[in-house]
């Protein structure tokens, strides 16, 4: 292989883990986000516990006050939604530390190491 071809690879491959590494923290933000948002609606959930009964409970300001944001609503009715972040974000731990291993593979002139895992 010419140094250059070893040249295009190193650079291919950076490149890969580079796009993994930004998708992996757009992940995270939204994953991030979901967890402010479910986080929310149960601070709104437990206000409305500890309420006593009043008057109030008949003002409409007062009932819009203590009701869930569409957001906070969209979060709680769909757990698919983390489910589907968890497995988002261990694919794409997975993918880095593949990219990882290949990049410092290709650094490493003793050749290829394949980690074993259980």
């Amino acid at each position: 292989m010419t140094d250059d071809a070893k040249k295009l690879q190193r650079a291919q491959l950076q490149v890969e883990l580079d796009d993994a590494e930004s998708d992996f923290a757009c992940l995270r933000e939204s994953s991030f986000r979901l967890v402010q948002e479910v986080g929310d609606a149960q601070v709104r959930l437990k206000m409305n516990i500890n309420l006593e009964p009043s008057a109030e409970d008949f003002i409409l300001e007062a009932e819009i006050a203590r009701r869930l944001s569409q957001k906070q609503q969209s979060a709680l009715e769909s757990s698919a939604k983390a489910i589907a972040a968890i497995e988002e974000l261990k694919v794409a731990r997975q993918k880095i530390f593949n990219l990882r291993l290949r990049k410092k593979n290709l650094a490493e002139p003793s050749g290829m190491k394949i980690p074993t895992f259980y």
